[in-house]
């Protein structure tokens, strides 16, 4: 299947925005200039990574549900472990975890993610683990069957706004008899991006643009409207999710000629590699280097960026040398 262009630079666009989240020392991780950025890196980062991976996942019928979870998950759940206990162990050997705290959240590992940014990827498991009967119904549904299922799902976002004026409206979502526990989730993130890969957004890209620059300022009226921040922050923030859909949206509507010379097909091979081993790369190599210095964020937080991947990439270089090279990356 030939390599569509966008997808490698939604994918770039993402990992990049996972070490901008991460990156920032403990002096730096405050000041209206990271509030800003993290903001928008939130919304490039794990969201739209759900709907790369729904538009990849989705994509087509899955014909032996078995052969293909065993592939999909070992692809993705098996180096996050290794790496989990990596980063585990170098904690402990830099007397940040106690030995009984070190063998506690090993045998945590198949429950929840004892590397905050892993989180992920328990979450993407659990889509794949659904694909098959997703792909199947999405393959046969029709469009606008597809595009109901999305404007409900994205409806359920302002649950949380509605549970700020009526407390007990947070049951319809979050307890397990609520009506809507089973259909509100990131799973709706998974198909959007299946949709827009298949059909693209019926406007031209102006409007995307505008809408674009809308949600952008979107932030400043809530904060300056003394907004709660839990209500527009989250990740499943309706205002998130719609900025996301939109970028998404106007990478698919980017010429496949103009993206398919550049070095995004390459360094999308990079990514899953660069976001397994980022934290030990920040926590390890250039934190310690860097975070001392005191540089300010809008100089820390590139120089950390590109740091991590000029020493990710010739890592996973040589990872990729080994034979079990699949385990690590």
């Amino acid at each position: 299947m030939r390599r569509e262009g966008w997808l490698d630079v939604a994918r770039c666009l993402a990992c990049v925005c996972v070490l901008v989240i991460h990156c920032p020392g403990p002096e730096c991780g405050s000041g209206l200039l990271h509030a800003v950025v993290n903001y928008y890196a939130v919304s490039m980062a794990s969201v739209m990574f759900f709907m790369i991976s729904g538009a990849l996942v989705l994509w087509r019928p899955v014909d032996d549900a078995l052969p293909w979870l065993r592939h999909r998950l070992g692809r993705v759940v098996i180096p996050m472990v290794i790496w989990t206990v990596v980063t585990l162990l170098v904690n402990f050997a830099m007397g940040r975890l106690l030995p009984a705290d070190l063998l506690r959240r090993l045998l945590l590992i198949p429950v929840q993610a004892q590397e905050g940014a892993f989180w992920f990827i328990y979450v993407v498991a659990g889509i794949y683990l659904v694909a098959p009967v997703v792909a199947s119904w999405l393959d046969s549904a029709r469009q606008r069957d597809v595009l109901l299922y999305i404007g409900l799902w994205f409806m359920t976002l302002f649950v949380p706004w509605v549970a700020h004026f009526v407390p007990e409206a947070k049951l319809i979502t979050s307890d397990g008899y609520g009506y809507l526990y089973h259909f509100h989730g990131y799973l709706g993130l998974a198909v959007a991006g299946y949709y827009i890969r298949r059909y693209g957004v019926p406007c031209r890209m102006r409007w995307l643009l505008l809408a674009l620059v809308a949600l952008m300022a979107l932030p400043v009226a809530l904060r300056a409207a003394h907004v709660p921040g839990q209500l527009w922050t989250p990740r499943l923030s309706p205002n998130i999710v719609a900025i996301t859909i939109v970028v998404f949206a106007l990478l698919r509507g980017t010429s496949y000629h103009v993206l398919r010379t550049s070095y995004f097909g390459l360094m999308a091979r990079y990514t899953f590699g660069i976001y397994l081993m980022h934290k030990l790369i920040i926590m390890c190599v250039l934190g310690p280097l860097l975070w001392p210095l005191h540089l300010g964020y809008a100089i820390e937080v590139p120089l950390m960026v590109v740091g991590t991947i000029a020493i990710a990439v010739p890592a996973i270089t040589l990872l990729r040398r080994l034979p079990c090279h699949r385990l690590f990356c």
